[in-house]
């Protein structure tokens, strides 16, 4: 497993709680906005302050072995697009808090050009709900 952080106090918890554990076969990286600390804890960032962060996992991971990739943190789609090199044919992606973002579903049919849409969890109060998506066959047509 491979999770990348771009907050440090965030980074600097789960590692300690991945210690504890004693897990083993898990990278934890941290990639911080190229903006640099300190920055605030909700603060939105460019995709180009995010770019490390964003394809951290491509230097960890080889192309087509990914089954499963969970997105929940800055620049969830872009995130979700760049993995798409990552997966099988056939992985699932899942984006936390999707339905409620609308700059991420303004970019719903970027994701359906690399995965086909296979369905969304129930939101609950303060809980937004999950879309799960599934990696597409290279050439596979849109209707999945």
């Amino acid at each position: 497993m491979v999770s990348v952080e771009h907050d440090r106090e965030w980074f600097e918890k789960v590692l300690s709680l991945l210690g504890e554990q004693n897990l083993e076969n898990v990278t934890l990286l941290l990639k911080e906005p190229n903006t640099g600390p300190p920055f605030r804890k909700f603060q939105r960032f460019s995709e180009r302050s995010m770019r490390g962060y964003i394809n951290a996992p491509q230097n960890y991971l080889k192309a087509g072995e990914v089954d499963l990739v969970f997105v929940d943190g800055r620049q969830r789609i872009s995130c979700a697009l760049a993995a798409a090199g990552l997966m099988k044919a056939g992985g699932y992606l899942m984006i936390h808090d999707f339905w409620p973002g609308l700059r991420y579903r303004a970019r719903l049919p970027e994701l359906l050009e690399q995965y086909g849409y296979v369905l969304e969890s129930p939101s609950r109060e303060k809980d937004q709900g999950l879309a799960v998506f599934r990696k597409r066959e290279r050439g596979s047509c849109r209707g999945m």
